[in-house]
């Protein structure tokens, strides 16, 4: 069963915490997967900025 973690940014430009999506956790069979989803309103607002390298910003579930 994956775990989830809901993420929020807090930047200094902005005038309070946003929702920004969601950090997905699960082991199976000894090995662990991460994997993250940006939420669709956050990518409307903020999809030109680049959080990671790692994470690109599109909608859906990144492994």
């Amino acid at each position: 069963m994956m775990q989830k973690l809901y993420t929020y940014a807090c930047f200094e430009w902005l005038q309070e915490p946003q929702f920004m999506g969601e950090l997905g956790y699960e082991s199976l069979r000894g090995s662990d997967s991460y994997s993250f989803r940006f939420d669709d309103e956050w990518l409307r607002k903020h999809g030109e900025l680049f959080i990671s390298a790692d994470l690109r910003n599109f909608p859906g579930w990144l492994y």
